[in-house]
């Protein structure tokens, strides 16, 4: 993530209702318990009053809340000697649980070989039935010290479905090409 290469504070992202924003398309941005900000698409009737023809979104930031103590200091880190393996998962949920809670404990789960974790499709409708949505992450492991193997990394990867399972009450989404311990083979 950006914020990350510039040294800024990680935030989080909630869902929340701003008065001059589309239902359902804006977000208040915290770094801890701190709010910093909210981002959002314009509402449509605050789009024709400004008589403006297309989607506008807005980004409300508090640098100096954000930065906090200061932005830390960048730091050399080595490339990587042994190669990341990057797996996709997609699951489906109630509409209410935010990505930002699934992201957090994926990330959460085995921290010492799950390097990134990254949510990359959102999708409500067809054929995922009402009142959920699905949720596809990206997620890549590595090890410092060894090449990680398919056996490692499916392990891995169905423990964390397993658990979106059981905590979350997630379910696998199936796909073309996928297996059952919900990678798509990337």
């Amino acid at each position: 993530m950006i914020t990350g290469r510039l040294g800024l504070q990680p935030f989080s992202v909630t869902a929340l209702p701003v008065p001059y924003c589309h239902p359902g398309k804006s977000a208040l941005l915290s770094r801890g318990d701190d709010p910093i900000g909210v981002v959002g698409e314009i509402h449509p009737t605050v789009l024709g009053a400004f008589d403006l023809g297309q989607a506008v979104t807005l980004a409300e930031l508090d640098f100096d809340r954000w930065i906090g103590d200061g932005a830390s200091a960048p730091h050399y880190r080595p490339v990587p000697r042994f190669p990341s393996v990057t797996r996709d998962v997609s699951i489906i949920v109630e509409a209410e649980v935010q990505a930002g809670q699934i992201l957090r404990f994926i990330q959460n789960f085995h921290p010492e070989l799950l390097r990134e974790v990254r949510l990359f499709d959102v999708y409500a409708g067809k054929p995922v039935p009402l009142g959920r949505k699905s949720l596809t992450f990206a997620l890549t492991y590595r090890a410092d010290d060894r090449t990680l193997t398919d056996e490692e990394v499916n392990s891995i990867q169905t423990r964390v479905v397993e658990q979106l399972r059981q905590r979350l009450g997630a379910q696998l989404r199936g796909q073309e090409g996928g297996t059952d311990d919900g990678s798509t083979g990337n």
